[in-house]
């Protein structure tokens, strides 16, 4: 039964078949196990419970209890701003690779593409912070090599060297530790 040949197929997958005995031999239907068809994946895989057409997402962390609320807030401020402010979204990206080329890319002539070499150089990593204003689309960028409540302090400043004077800002941001640290939240609260 191919059940049971799958269960020694998955016992032994990391040995190749010539250290692994024969025990599928004995099988009535060697011949299908022997090519391989879809029958047999399908049987090793049903045995296993091994589902690789279902994906699972996951969050880190608990939502809170107050999750709806807060998500129904933020769409609120997407959808109807109040009056005379402004929505900015902050997120960063963390751990981008930072490469370099080792060869300089050759230029396109007539009957030739130009050229990339394939090999790159890595100079380390690095951090994105960002920020869109959501009804203007304007974007504010900084690169840094860490991410901590000092970069994101640098960061809010930059972004509100922006801001147009008599107008105030709601912030949108994740639940990151750093956004959580006395020192942003003392330059929120004073912020416009």
């Amino acid at each position: 039964d191919l059940a049971a040949v799958a269960q020694v197929d998955l016992r032994r997958a990391d040995q190749p078949l010539a250290d692994v005995g024969k025990p599928w031999l004995q099988a009535p239907n060697q011949q299908q196990i022997l090519a391989g068809t879809d029958g047999h994946a399908h049987a090793i895989l049903a045995a296993a419970d091994i589902k690789p057409h279902l994906t699972e997402y996951w969050v880190m962390s608990e939502l809170s209890p107050a999750f709806d609320a807060q998500a129904a807030e933020v769409c609120g401020l997407y959808l109807d701003p109040p009056e005379n402010t402004i929505v900015v979204s902050i997120d960063e990206k963390t751990g981008i690779q930072a490469k370099g080329l080792v060869r300089e890319d050759t230029q396109a002539k007539p009957g030739k593409p130009g050229r990339r070499d394939n090999e790159y150089v890595r100079n380390g990593t690095q951090n994105l912070f960002a920020a869109l204003a959501v009804h203007g689309g304007g974007i504010s960028a900084m690169p840094s090599k860490t991410r901590n409540r000092e970069d994101l302090l640098a960061f809010l400043e930059l972004i509100d060297k922006d801001i147009p004077p008599g107008r105030s800002v709601i912030a949108v941001t994740d639940n990151l530790s750093t956004r959580t640290t006395d020192e942003v939240e003392k330059c929120e609260s004073e912020a416009p």
